[in-house]
């Protein structure tokens, strides 16, 4: 079992779209710069209907390159004394360039837009450290990025609300080398309009409804093929919920693989393909991230 924790040591981040419940190492932070490239073909299976089967979609496609930041904390006492358990704290924000020809302008032309996107804050404990590993997270997305028009034809990078969530995530050693995580979470919006274009579904919320928050959970299953060389499958499910209209469900299938290079380093990369869903785009996403430890 030691060898199979030094290897997660090596790798803290080793999953894709599942949250992580590996904390930094003591005092440490580290700076991510992270691409995602996600499409929806035109045609009979562009997208899913609200009955689960395929339907017609006119193509969607983002960009989005992201930068975050993290740092470590050990927790201390009312006397000082470091306690066994830590926290992590992070920033992070992304550039987004949208494109959707189901939008369409009065001029009927294609909508698209493209900027900095939301501000997102987060937190995050230790809350059981033995054979299994589980955290709690609390983040807060501020609407720092321009919000979408949906009647203009305009795109934004932003939404037009604020959101608040929580998360639940654990690991479980499965062998020597392999472990099982996953993650539990619930992101609700208040303030504004709660109205507006959600990327992740491809879809934009109709007039007379409001988006009540999206409960997701993801399962992933990593293998370490060396002390700095891991890969991942997981399976990714997020479910949106509507006031006023119906809601909308994505089943995802992601693999990948994560690598350290050197004591500062790591790469991770990834491909999500689209199983099933509901009122939702048939996105596919491949992301590239580049971590350095300072």
């Amino acid at each position: 079992m030691e060898v199979f924790f030094a290897s997660l040591e090596a790798l803290p981040h080793e999953t894709i779209f599942t949250e992580s419940p590996i904390l930094l190492l003591d005092y440490k932070g580290e700076v991510e710069f992270g691409m995602m490239y996600s499409q929806a073909n035109e045609g009979k299976r562009g997208a899913w209907s609200n009955n689960w089967s395929n339907t017609r979609r006119e193509l969607f496609r983002m960009q989005e390159y992201t930068i975050g930041i993290r740092w470590y904390e050990v927790d201390r006492g009312l006397l000082g004394v470091e306690d066994d358990r830590g926290s992590e704290s992070g920033i992070s924000t992304s550039w987004i360039d949208l494109y959707d020809r189901q939008i369409r302008t009065d001029r009927d032309a294609d909508a698209s837009g493209k900027g900095w996107g939301d501000l997102t804050l987060y937190w995050k404990q230790d809350q059981i450290r033995y054979n299994s590993i589980v955290t709690s997270k609390i983040a807060l997305k501020a609407p720092t990025g321009r919000h979408s028009n949906v009647s203009r034809g305009r795109l934004g990078a932003g939404q037009n609300y604020w959101s608040f969530e929580m998360n639940v995530a654990g690991r479980s050693a499965l062998s020597d080398n392999s472990a099982l995580t996953f993650d539990i979470g619930y992101e609700l919006p208040f303030g504004r309009t709660r109205r507006g274009y959600v990327r992740d579904f491809g879809v934009h919320t109709r007039e007379g409804a409001g988006e009540r928050g999206v409960l997701s959970s993801n399962w992933a299953v990593a293998r370490s093929i060396t002390s700095t060389f891991n890969l991942i499958g997981e399976i990714n499910y997020a479910h949106r919920f509507v006031s006023g209209g119906s809601g909308s469900d994505m089943f995802h299938f992601t693999c990948g693989a994560a690598k350290k290079i050197g004591d500062r380093l790591k790469v991770k990369a990834g491909y999500q393909h689209p199983l099933t869903g509901r009122n939702a785009a048939r996105t596919r996403r491949y992301t590239l991230s580049t971590i350095f430890s300072f």
